[in-house]
């Protein structure tokens, strides 16, 4: 049997049944039959535990709200740029239509830009807040352990009964 350190249950105080939470989920997902073998438990009964030893989730952001909004703007710019010179070999006629409304974006981003730029960093902080928060957790979760003795999550950092979890 796998241990951790020589980590003890709290309970029974015994660490033969203690396994590491990372290392069941990963042998379940690669169907490491070797080490799924020498567990106490059978397939289906594994397979009861996934949701609670499952890693948490992390959100992923649109590419909209991670790249900056003066790089947005410019690619924009460019291609109304574009947009405009085409149409201006292409039409004559029409090309200061085009180019009039290329101007009104352009107005319109110079004059929201300061609006825009602080409610960009106002969610890049909250975002980082968010991942420093989710990198909490992510760590409490690498050091979950499983007792199969008594089916219940165990902290590796506290032999405290709080961080016990009941799996039954």
């Amino acid at each position: 049997m796998v241990t951790q350190k020589q980590k003890h249950c709290p309970i029974c105080q015994s660490n033969d049944q203690l396994i590491s939470v990372h290392d069941l989920y990963f042998a379940w997902i690669e169907k490491d039959q070797a080490f799924l073998s020498k567990l106490p438990l059978d397939y289906q009964a594994i397979r009861k535990l996934i949701p609670y030893i499952k890693p948490p989730e992390i959100q992923t952001q649109p590419f909209w709200k991670v790249i900056h909004p003066d790089i947005l703007a410019s690619v924009v710019i460019f291609a109304l740029v574009y947009v405009n010179f085409d149409q201006a070999l292409k039409q004559a006629e029409n090309w200061l239509v085009y180019a009039g409304i290329s101007c009104g974006i352009l107005a319109a981003f110079l004059l929201l830009r300061k609006t825009i730029l602080q409610k960009f960093d106002h969610s890049k902080e909250n975002r980082k807040q968010e991942i420093q928060k989710r990198q909490l957790v992510m760590d409490e979760w690498l050091t979950l352990c499983v007792c199969f003795r008594d089916m219940i999550l165990v902290s590796e950092n506290s032999n405290s009964p709080l961080h016990l979890k009941s799996l039954k």
